[in-house]
């Protein structure tokens, strides 16, 4: 199951990032099925973007954080373990229907994509600890201001970030060494958000600089090099 819906702030839509949503999703899944939900981080509060983490962690036995740009988190919920057969991703990315779009945001290969991930399990867990999961009966995060907290941004996710490697079958050293690549220029463009939070440009570019190098023929990070201001907002 896949979803994007409107953000949670707005009205009436918090209830799709509810843990009684999720428990609806969860019943409705086949053996090995999975949840697939966007969870927005731009102009999030951080407490309460942490408390849709919750509302997932709270109905799903295993849950996946997936970072795929600076604004954007994924969530993946399932019942069972997520294992990822690295080959069989990179063949199906590979299909001429899927790839053009996944290389126009740079993430047209196996390992791109995988890059984006960021942790599972308990250190997941540990990092929203602490903070109430989002319900129907208690939607804050539809009443609050969008400012009422410090918001979320990419690179506070970087401490908690964590090897992929465990989650992988079928998987060649020279495809983990082309993984570590990406998620170092994922890395980058992290601390070249920071930079540009604490008000240094230049630092910033010479960081998706960096990154451009590891990852070669990158579109994304091309475009990145291009236009700095828009991506790094």
């Amino acid at each position: 199951i896949t979803l994007e819906p409107p953000p949670p702030c707005d009205s009436g839509m918090t209830n799709l990032y509810s843990s009684e949503f999720y428990a609806l999703m969860r019943e409705r899944l086949k053996p090995g099925g999975i949840v697939c939900q966007w969870v927005p981080m731009h102009e999030t509060a951080a407490s309460q973007w942490k408390m849709m983490i919750a509302a997932a962690e709270r109905e799903f036995p295993e849950v996946s954080l997936w970072e795929p740009n600076n604004g954007e988190a994924i969530i993946v919920g399932s019942t069972a373990p997520l294992k990822i057969d690295f080959h069989q991703l990179a063949e199906r990315i590979a299909d001429v229907r899927i790839r053009p779009s996944l290389t126009d945001v740079g993430l047209g290969s196996a390992s791109a994509l995988l890059s984006t991930y960021i942790n599972s399990g308990k250190t997941l867990r540990n990092f929203v600890a602490g903070v109430p999961a989002l319900t129907d009966d208690r939607a804050q995060i539809e009443f609050s201001l969008p400012y009422s907290d410090r918001h979320i941004f990419n690179f506070d996710l970087e401490p908690i970030s964590t090897p992929i490697a465990p989650l992988l079958a079928n998987v060649t050293e020279p495809d983990l060494k082309e993984l570590a690549n990406n998620r170092q220029s994922m890395k980058l463009l992290r601390q070249a958000m920071q930079a540009k939070v604490d008000g240094d440009g230049k630092k910033a570019e010479v960081l998706i600089d960096n990154a451009l190098v590891l990852v070669r023929d990158n579109e994304f990070f091309e475009y990145a090099k291009k236009h700095a201001d828009q991506v790094l907002e």
